[in-house]
C-alpha cells in the first residue's frame, strides 16, 4: 500500500535525534563485554520490539516508544559512545554494532523473536541484523532507512555540491557520531551490504519522508523512493508509506504514524503465530 502525505535534510537531520526529550523510563546499563550500553525495556507482550538508533540515541523514540509498550515489550538503546552508553575502543563497523546489538539483548536476558524498527542508519543496520539473524526476526520497520547505494546514486545526480554538503553535515557531528558513520563507509562507498544472503520475508513496513532529501539534489527525491521501493520490494507482507509531512526524524514528526506501522507488523506477527 502506498501512502502520500515537510522538510529537512538527509544527513544533518540526524542530529534532530539527539536532543528529544528524554524517555520516561528507567534506563539500565548492560555489559556486553568491557562496555556498558546504555538501555531502556518497557511494555510486555511478544514479539519484542528492538529499536535500533542508528547514530542518534535512545531518546529518538521517546514520542513513539510509550506508545508502543501499551502494546508489547520494547528496547531501546543507544550505541557505545552515544548518550548515556561507555565509549568502546575497537573501532566502528556495521557488523559490529549488529553484534553488540545481539549481545546487548542476550546479556539483558531478551530473548528473540524481534520486530526491529530502525532509523536511518538504523535502518540499514536493521536489515543486516536481519539478514545474519534471520531465525531471530519475525518483523521490520524501516523509518527513512539508509540505503547502502544512496551515497552512490546521490553523487550521481550532483557530484560536487553532494559531495560538499555531505561532507558539512558529517563535520557537524560529534567524535562517536563520526566513528559510527565511518564505520558505514564501506557500504556506502561500495553499495555493498558486506553480507550474505537476503532479508528474510517477514512482515514489514518502510516509511519514506520525502523532504528529508529534497534539499540534496535535483532528483533525489525520486531516486531516495525508489530505493526505499527497493527494499520494500523484497518483502511479500508489507507496506510503503511515504510522507511529505515529515523531516528525516519521523518518529518525532508523525510520531502516531510509526506507531501504527509497529502495530500492524507485531499484529501480522502474532497473527501468523495464531495468538
Amino acid at each position: 500500500m502506498m501512502c502520500t502525505s515537510s522538510q529537512g535534510r538527509l544527513v544533518t537531520a540526524l542530529m534532530a535525534a539527539m536532543i528529544a526529550p528524554a524517555a520516561v523510563f528507567a534506563q539500565e546499563m548492560v555489559d556486553i563485554g568491557g562496555v556498558k550500553l546504555q538501555m531502556v525495556r518497557s511494555g510486555t507482550g511478544g514479539p519484542t520490539v528492538v529499536f535500533e538508533s542508528g547514530i542518534g540515541d535512545l531518546r529518538s523514540w521517546s514520542r513513539a516508544l510509550p506508545k508502543v509498550a501499551e502494546f508489547a515489550a520494547t528496547v531501546s538503546y543507544s550505541h557505545a559512545g552515544i548518550g548515556g552508553s561507555e565509549v568502546a575502543v575497537a573501532p566502528r563497523s556495521a557488523r559490529r554494532s549488529v553484534e553488540e546489538l545481539r549481545t546487548l539483548l542476550q546479556n539483558a536476558g531478551i530473548q528473540p523473536p524481534y520486530v526491529v524498527v530502525g532509523h536511518s542508519a538504523g535502518g540499514l543496520l536493521a536489515r543486516v541484523f536481519a539478514i545474519t539473524y534471520p531465525g531471530e526476526v519475525v518483523g521490520l520497520v524501516l523509518v527513512d532507512g539508509m540505503h547502502e547505494r544512496q551515497v552512490l546514486e546521490f553523487t550521481k545526480l550532483d557530484s560536487v555540491g553532494f559531495t560538499r554538503r555531505r561532507a558539512l553535515g558529517l563535520a557537524s557531528l560529534g567524535p562517536a557520531q563520526r566513528a559510527e558513520m565511518d564505520g558505514l563507509a564501506p557500504i556506502l562507498s561500495t553499495g555493498n551490504l558486506g553480507v550474505t544472503g537476503k532479508l528474510p520475508d517477514v512482515p514489514m513496513v518502510v516509511l519514506t519522508s520525502l523532504p528529508s532529501v529534497a534539499s540534496q539534489a535535483p532528483g533525489a527525491v525520486r531516486v531516495w523512493r525508489d530505493l526505499h521501493a527497493e527494499i520494500f520490494q523484497s518483502s511479500t507482507h508489507g507496506m510503503h508509506i511515504v510522507t511529505s509531512r515529515s523531516g528525516h526524524v519521523i518518529q518525532q514528526d508523525e510520531p502516531d504514524l510509526v506507531v501504527n506501522a509497529i502495530r500492524w507488523v507485531v499484529e501480522a506477527v502474532r497473527s501468523r503465530k495464531g495468538t
